[in-house]
């Protein structure tokens, strides 16, 4: 399969419902991820891990000509995976039963999803929202509130993924604009001013997911990996 080239995007998901789990799957990941999967306490969540890795695993081996088990995977100091020796770049993220993984060509960028729950905790908003989006935040209605937080919260993570910081970024320094399909947000990262680029994506019912990217991708594709294989998606 190409790869993404140029402002190119892939975007690929994963259904993590307990149905797609195969347990030829778990042969694909490594020694390091297996250590991890076997200590979630739950059954359905080592499942949703396991396939959210071999999915990944199966995707990059769709682009790198190279079986998935012998693919290798790296890590920053902040957790930011990475490949060496390919200008593909990639970010995962997952919530309940999907999986979301976005890929392009040599940029950075970060993906977030989250299943929209029945509340939110007004704690994360206060601590973690800057002074001006809080103080909008909660002159909403209560409905509105709610929808508010995960579209504020799921672009501040999708920034600071591409940013590759952790939590650790001072997430109140910054403010994500109200109006915009795709929003311009300025950031000072390691004392450099940096414009990133910013799109809420309403992707599927109930969720709510953020792509985060330095530069506008002017081409994208849609795709779903399933044990079975690719698929396009839309």
């Amino acid at each position: 399969m190409i790869p993404p080239q140029n402002a190119e995007l892939h975007l690929w998901h994963v259904k993590l419902d307990e149905g797609l789990y195969q347990s030829s799957s778990a042969p694909l990941l490594n020694a390091e991820e297996m250590k991890r999967a076997v200590k979630f306490k739950f059954e359905l969540h080592r499942k949703r891990y396991i396939t959210a890795r071999a999915g990944l695993r199966s995707i990059l081996s769709l682009y790198l000509e190279v079986s998935p088990q012998n693919i290798q995977i790296f890590l920053t100091p902040e957790g930011k995976p990475f490949l060496n020796d390919s200008d593909l770049q990639f970010n995962v993220s997952h919530s309940h039963d999907l999986a979301l993984y976005a890929f392009c060509a040599r940029l950075p960028l970060g993906i977030d999803i989250e299943k929209i729950r029945s509340s939110y905790n007004e704690a994360v908003a206060e601590r973690f929202f800057s002074p001006a989006e809080y103080a909008t935040f909660v002159q909403l209605a209560p409905e509105q509130r709610r929808l508010q937080f995960f579209k504020i919260w799921t672009g501040k993570e999708a920034l600071v993924k591409g940013l590759g910081e952790g939590l650790g970024f001072p997430l109140p320094s910054f403010s994500i604009p109200e109006e915009g399909d795709i929003k311009e947000v300025q950031l000072t990262h390691q004392g450099l001013a940096q414009r990133w680029y910013l799109e809420h994506l309403d992707l599927f019912p109930g969720y709510q997911a953020a792509l985060a990217t330095p530069q506008k991708m002017t081409q994208r594709s849609y795709f779903e990996w399933t044990p079975a294989g690719k698929m396009n998606w839309r």
